[in-house]
């Protein structure tokens, strides 16, 4: 079900083809099949549109589908994982190893999502794109880039072709799945610092001021937190992500976390599934 990258793409030689036919894949909802759903939900004996949103999901559902009648019977969450070098910066109260024992912990079933995934009958996929050290699990889909990213305060936290290719893990994981067929996806992921990474690249891309994008994550105490906002500064000055390509955005404060689940999203609408 996976391909490999292919052709070039006018960043300097770098290969994005699988990138770039799944954009293009990318299709409006199905209209036709929202409205049948919608005039389903209004013939039945209840007051119009008095289950609210329940009935706006499965409406926007089968406008992702093509199908009024839709079942999610086989379903997981994907976890990318994977280290972060700015969490050198101290941007983090928990040291950088705990994201190689949450990793290994997803399989065990000692994680929360992990719990929660036994009672809703979901599956964990866990995904190394890039944790520090080795691992040994073959539970674990082993995609890993490097060592985690480097520390943006430094200078980008990873080439923007190691940014695409972290797209397009999450790109061929979301196809392999689907093709063994599971009929909805979630994903999330693990990496100590990565919540200084996504308020860098959503005050990247939205000029949105750091004391909006950035909270204390877990437990830090007000003085690490200012650290941590002043960290994201210096590294969105230091790079200057360009907000008109967000790739750009992942690669200079980014992590291969975001980029993994930035791919996977990409698949879900590219394959019009939940």
């Amino acid at each position: 079900m996976t391909r490999k990258l292919e052709t070039t793409n006018r960043k300097g030689g770098i290969q994005m083809n699988l990138l770039k036919e799944t954009i293009n894949s990318i299709t409006p909802p199905n209209e036709e099949a929202k409205k049948l759903a919608r005039d389903k939900w209004d013939g039945l004996v209840k007051p119009v549109g008095s289950l609210g949103t329940l009935e706006e999901a499965t409406i926007k559902i089968a406008g992702m589908t093509g199908k009024v009648a839709n079942k999610i019977d086989k379903r997981a969450i994907v976890v990318m994982c994977g280290d972060n070098g700015v969490a050198d910066e101290g941007v983090s109260s928990a040291p950088q190893i705990f994201t190689k024992v949450l990793t290994e912990s997803m399989t065990k079933g000692l994680t929360g999502v992990a719990t929660l995934g036994k009672y809703a009958n979901t599956d964990i996929v866990t995904v190394n794109v890039g944790v520090i050290g080795e691992i040994d699990d073959p539970k674990i889909i082993n995609r890993k880039i490097a060592n985690g990213t480097k520390n943006f305060v430094n200078g980008p936290a990873m080439t923007y072709e190691e940014a695409i290719k972290s797209i397009e893990i999450g790109i061929e994981i979301g196809d392999k799945l689907y093709g063994e067929g599971y009929d909805i996806l979630g994903t999330g992921e693990v990496g100590i610092g990565n919540t200084t990474t996504s308020a860098a690249v959503l005050s990247a891309l939205t000029n949105l001021d750091v004391d909006i994008t950035c909270g204390k994550g877990a437990g830090l105490t007000d003085e690490q937190h200012s650290n941590k906002k002043d960290v994201i500064r210096r590294g969105i000055e230091i790079n200057k992500p360009n907000k008109e390509d967000p790739i750009d955005a992942i690669a200079k404060v980014g992590g291969f976390d975001i980029g993994g689940m930035c791919g996977l999203f990409y698949q879900l609408l590219k394959t019009k599934s939940l």
